[in-house]
């Protein structure tokens, strides 16, 4: 019954059996790298099904779809995935991506307002300046091994502090984040 929930119902999947490799077994969870490859075989598809165990998941790809189910239709979709990650234990991980109903129009909500197009706008130039600095700093030590993910963290952490607070940090080089 559950391989054919996608065929009775019209919708292009992945057999649960082409999943089922190395890459899932042992784990319950898909890992990025499966995600991409679903993600590949969708394109010029708007949708497409999958199972993740027994459970299945509709990943939703063009652009307009996505805006639809968002915005439009999100009374539709609001409660379809639980959350399984408590306030009190990870309250990392209740980002917007890991919400739900309620509790997800409302953070979003707020966030719609933060990052209107004209705020966007005013922050491009505060980003870009950031990034020309750190170029700057991978010319200057071209050729030299650097922490890859300190490095992302010093370019998103600025941009965070300083368009999100106005602050300005030190933590233009790597090298010296204390802050991160």
């Amino acid at each position: 019954q559950v391989c054919l929930h996608w065929e009775k119902r019209g919708i292009p999947f992945v057999p649960a059996t082409s999943l089922f490799s190395k890459e899932i077994i042992g784990s319950f969870l898909l890992t990025p790298e499966t995600i991409a490859k679903i993600y590949e075989k969708s394109k010029g598809k708007n949708f497409i099904g999958f199972f993740q165990v027994r459970e299945p998941v509709l990943m939703v790809c063009a652009p307009d779809v996505i805006n639809a189910v968002l915005n439009k239709e999100f009374r539709c979709f609001s409660s379809t995935r639980k959350s399984e990650c408590s306030t009190e234990s990870d309250p990392l991980s209740q980002h917007l991506l890991a919400l739900d109903g309620d509790r997800w129009k409302n953070i979003r909500s707020k966030l719609t307002t933060a990052f209107t197009s004209g705020k966007l706008k005013s922050m491009f130039p505060i980003i870009d300046g950031h990034l020309d600095e750190f170029l700057k700093f991978l010319e200057e030590h071209e050729g030299e091994a650097i922490d890859a993910e300190e490095f992302c963290s010093c370019i998103s952490i600025t941009n965070i502090l300083s368009c999100s607070f106005g602050m300005q940090t030190e933590c233009k080089n790597p090298n010296n984040a204390k802050f991160v």
